[in-house]
């Protein structure tokens, strides 16, 4: 149980970095950096956020608290995206909702699969224990 925010995390760190590169030119611009370091951060707020959803999310409603506090960390990645691009155009409100869509969309995908792993770990655990 104590492996799961470690191995969510680094998963999440390699699987967006190579999404990125993906999407980058080859070799990636010398910017490209940034994206990482932005990546990190994220995958280090996502280990710290993990070990506190873990313990409350068959105790508590969390959907709702997840959903929006992935929602508020797209908003700020597309900050942090915008400021360090240096360039406030018109079509930038567009890139938020994009961002904080696909945010969104991850934030229910990590707290339904969360749910689930922790389920399965419990039910595996009381079966283990004769219960």
């Amino acid at each position: 149980m104590k492996r799961l925010p470690w191995i969510e995390s680094l998963l999440f760190f390699f699987s967006w970095t190579l999404i990125m590169l993906s999407g980058a030119d080859f070799p990636p611009p010398s910017g490209f950096i940034w994206v990482i370091l932005i990546i990190a951060v994220l995958s280090i707020l996502q280990w710290f956020y993990l070990g506190w959803l873990l313990k409350t999310i068959l105790q508590r409603k969390t959907f709702l608290l997840n959903l929006l506090l992935f929602c508020c960390t797209g908003f700020v990645t597309a900050l942090l995206l915008v400021i360090l691009n240096g360039s406030f155009t018109a079509e930038t409100w567009i890139w938020f909702l994009i961002i904080m869509t696909a945010a969104a969309g991850y934030g229910s995908l990590f707290w339904l699969i969360n749910r689930l792993l922790l389920k399965h770990v419990l039910k595996e655990k009381a079966s283990d224990c004769g219960i």
